[in-house]
């Protein structure tokens, strides 16, 4: 494929593994259940309706555990990359190079609820302000998207100060370094990143979504368009899974330990919440 409309040669990578903790195999479950088509191929799906991503990539790691997914991106008819299982980054500048791409859309298997005409949207104001770093936000957790420009990754992967999480996370380098031209770009009117989670780290996560692509099936509507809906007629739904944890990189003791008094209080823990707040410094 070549470039898109932009005139630059953009490639959705997908990360995905099989080894979740919490939910094993969660990428390759049905949406809906029992009868729907497995997690990741949804997300496939969508991406070949986005006229302005030219590659779709699936990038997993060597571990033989990863060796299902082969079948599945033959099925699907879209690229397989297999590198380090800890060195993420790598994984992205090596699929960069491969495939001579100039930016990418950084993508996670667990993320099933995609806006496409939104992503569309977010890659040609990436390009028409020359960023080097796009991240949408207000969108609900597990549909933000980010976009890169090759270069950059190909730039700080290079860097011999680079911290294990850095290589872990692909972005997070560009977010605390301020060294490249990064933009947080709101795509939905008000922030629902709080209030609604649509992403995939445990079953009552999955049990959710498996509810939204049942109304998805029944009405017609994707993307923001479902959630608008369910947030119109069944807000109650989302209260179905807002104390699943979501995991977060914490620049310090002292947030991390805030975050979790935040949890023990939330559980009705107020004595060891308050025995943590004596450790705060």
């Amino acid at each position: 494929m070549g470039a898109g409309q932009s005139g630059k040669k953009t490639g959705a990578i997908i990360q995905a593994r099989m080894q979740s903790t919490r939910l094993p195999g969660k990428i390759l479950l049905p949406l809906p259940l029992i009868d729907g088509k497995p997690l990741l191929e949804c997300i496939i799906d969508e991406l070949k309706n986005c006229s302005e991503v030219d590659e779709i990539i699936l990038a997993t790691s060597i571990n033989p555990d990863n060796d299902i997914l082969q079948s599945l991106a033959e099925k699907n008819n879209i690229r397989l990359f297999r590198g380090s299982e800890s060195d993420v980054l790598s994984r992205f500048v090596s699929i960069g190079k491969l495939y001579n791409l100039d930016t990418i859309v950084r993508l996670t298997a667990d993320n099933p609820i995609l806006d496409i005409q939104l992503l569309g949207n977010l890659i040609q104001h990436h390009h028409k302000e020359r960023n080097d770093y796009t991240h949408s936000s207000h969108l609900p957790l597990g549909m933000n998207m980010e976009i890169v420009n090759t270069w950059v990754l190909n730039e700080y992967s290079l860097f011999n100060d680079l911290a294990s999480e850095d290589r872990e996370h692909v972005t997070l380098y560009i977010e605390r370094s301020k060294k490249y031209k990064a933009e947080m770009k709101p795509l939905w009117p008000v922030s629902l990143t709080n209030k609604v989670r649509v992403t995939i780290d445990y079953p009552v996560d999955y049990a959710l979504v498996c509810i939204l692509y049942t109304i998805s099936k029944a009405k017609y509507i994707v993307g923001m368009e479902l959630i608008s809906f369910v947030n119109s007629h069944f807000p109650w739904l989302w209260e179905v899974n807002l104390d699943s944890y979501q995991k977060v990189n914490y620049s310090s003791l002292n947030e991390e330990l805030e975050a979790a008094i935040k949890i023990l209080n939330k559980a009705d823990l107020g004595k060891a919440a308050e025995l943590l707040k004596s450790k705060l410094v």
